[in-house]
């Protein structure tokens, strides 16, 4: 039954795509992407940081708005809750809660939830060490408003009615009384622009500083209204986001081991029902339908193989000297070659979909088969690469080569 519905939803699909074709409307080219797990670009030792006490913000601040203290707030909290949301995402590295070692907190929760019908209490655990994420920013925020002399174009286009030979009205444009008039506006905008750097340290669960970085000129601006593009004026949250964002980046990618998505090219030169499944971002189905494609073409190889090899050997039994043995052995590798290059294209998509469905040893394999069916192939070679290079990389977090369950859903187009 199962095999049936495969089948079923593998001809809906090829239909679907056929139909497109026949409409003129071709699916576009589309990368696919593979998700890698990649260890800390400077932290080493994992365990010492993975349960981490993220300190407020210090937030030295300059700036035109009314109330300094409140963008202050706004600030570090957005750069403490960007650390969090980051570290959270990843799963790596446990961010502390605010509740924790918080004994004027956990005595208001008990409170609560004493006050329930719920049945819920409040146990106390041992508190551990914790390493400490330390942060500080230094902040230049002007908000300034201005005015734009805008023109635009008002243009009074009047009609013409008709008759045509049925005696039905019809209107038709009069150029010749075509108006069009310059209308000056003064439209206010305002500008927001803001200057700053942030300092990040980075101590174990011992106290031992294990890492820090300084980044400078970081900067935002942006303008509302007008002769801008259509925009509100965008809120402080929006702006430490993007003043910081960049920064925060960084700084997780060099204390957690992160996620990271790698664009794919799909090789046009393999099967094309494999193709446009892959672009269609249906992986099951190009891997069941890649897995047959290779089976016929190695079965095929083979039979061509067999037949070349068989002639040589012919040859090579009745050549008279060493120069030209070597000369047949030479020219038999040579054909042998020709006739596997065609394997490439879908050892290498082959490759492509184990990848994105989490099996990169598999893959691994399969670019190997690929740039061995065809040294010429570039793209496979440049794919082994980095298949090895993430393998290498997964081994040092001690992350399972499948990096994660392949899920479908999360392969919708992109």
């Amino acid at each position: 039954m199962q095999t049936f519905r495969r089948g079923y939803r593998l001809a809906l699909l090829l239909a679907a795509l056929a139909m497109l074709c026949a409409a003129g409307c071709a699916p576009k080219k589309r990368a696919v992407y593979a998700d890698y797990v990649l260890p800390p670009n400077a932290v080493t030792d994992i365990s010492s940081i993975e349960n981490l006490d993220i300190a407020p913000p210090q937030i030295d601040l300059s700036c035109n708005y009314k109330s300094k203290r409140s963008v202050q707030n706004v600030l570090a909290n957005a750069v403490e809750e960007s650390f969090e949301d980051q570290l959270y995402a990843n799963g790596f590295i446990k961010a502390r809660d605010d509740i924790y070692d918080d004994a004027q907190g956990l005595a208001q929760v008990r409170k609560e939830l004493r006050a329930s019908r719920h049945g819920y209490d409040v146990k106390s655990a041992r508190a551990m060490r914790t390493a400490k994420l330390i942060t500080a920013a230094k902040v230049n925020l002007k908000r300034t408003k201005g005015v734009d002399v805008v023109q635009t174009q008002l243009v009074t286009q009047p009609y013409t009615i008709k008759t045509n030979k049925n005696g039905v009205p019809v209107s038709f444009p009069d150029p010749d009384r075509r108006r069009v008039k310059i209308v000056t506006s003064n439209v206010p905008f305002i500008w927001v622009e803001a200057k700053g750097s942030l300092r990040v340290a980075l101590q174990d669960a011992h106290g031992k500083n294990v890492y820090s970085k300084v980044f400078d000129d970081l900067s935002y601006e942006r303008k509302a209204g007008g002769n801008a593009q259509p925009g509100a004026e965008p809120t402080l949250f929006e702006i430490a986001h993007e003043l910081f964002g960049g920064a925060v980046d960084q700084v997780v990618k060099d204390i957690s081991p992160h996620k990271e998505s790698h664009v794919l090219h799909v090789n046009e030169k393999g099967d094309a029902t494999a193709v446009a499944l892959m672009k269609a971002t249906a992986f099951s189905e190009a891997y069941n339908r890649l897995d047959s494609v290779i089976t016929a073409h190695e079965k095929q190889y083979e039979a061509e193989a067999a037949e070349i090899n068989k002639d040589y050997d012919a040859q090579m039994a009745a050549a008279e000297t060493d120069e030209a043995l070597a000369k047949l052995e030479e020219e038999k590798k040579a054909e042998l070659l020709d006739a596997s290059r065609f394997l490439s294209p879908d050892y290498e998509n082959m490759a492509i979909v184990t990848e994105i469905m989490g099996d990169v040893s598999t893959a691994l394999d399969l670019y190997g088969q690929a740039v061995e069916a065809d040294p010429a192939n570039t793209s496979a070679k440049q794919s082994l690469e980095r298949a090895r290079l993430f393998i290498e990389a997964s081994q040092q977090v001690n992350i399972d080569k499948k990096a994660r369950q392949y899920d479908e859903k999360l392969y919708k187009e992109r």
